[in-house]
């Protein structure tokens, strides 16, 4: 799930709050700038977002807690 496709990058945000933690692929993105702009517009309380590269590599990552 956390590979993307040759050449881009991918976002997965995570619920934490419902378990087992729910993922959901954000989508995949040309410039790690925008998937960085995607993962950031996703994040909301009690998830984390995550950004992959193409070799499976973690590029960014961010959470949220709770209110």
């Amino acid at each position: 799930m956390s590979l993307a496709p040759s050449g881009k990058f991918r976002v997965i945000a995570c619920d934490t709050f419902e378990g087992p933690f729910a993922d959901e692929v954000v989508g995949d993105f040309d410039t790690l700038d925008t998937a960085i702009e995607a993962a950031k517009a996703n994040l909301v309380p009690m998830t984390a977002v995550y950004v992959y590269d193409d070799t499976g590599q973690l590029r960014f990552n961010e959470s949220m807690p709770s209110l």
